[in-house]
């Protein structure tokens, strides 16, 4: 029959050590890579960063209360949203009678 060989308690050990450093290596590597990438993503995020809230509700404002040309060659303006209302209660009023 087979006769049992002795584990070499020294050698498990020594393999068990390697791959466990082998292990904790590529678990830092891979956080090290992961945050590297992160702050890439979020210094160009921050490059493309959006305008204040504040002036863009400014300009939202201004573009629905004011009138302005939006192509003068074509005659096209923008008019205030009152009034654009206004206009188009008249319009609906004129057809329906």
């Amino acid at each position: 029959m087979f006769e049992l060989e002795s584990i070499d308690n020294q050698r498990v050990a020594v393999i068990g050590i390697f791959t466990a450093l082998l292990i904790f290596v590529a678990i830092i590597s891979v956080q090290v890579l992961f945050y590297r990438v992160e702050k890439s993503d979020v210094a160009h995020k921050d490059g493309n960063k959006p305008r204040d809230l504040s002036e863009m509700q400014t300009e939202q404002a201004t573009s629905l209360t004011t009138y302005r040309w939006v192509d003068r060659a074509t005659g096209t303006v923008t008019i205030p949203i009152k009034r654009a209302m206004q206009l188009e209660v008249e319009n609906l009023a004129g057809v329906r009678q």
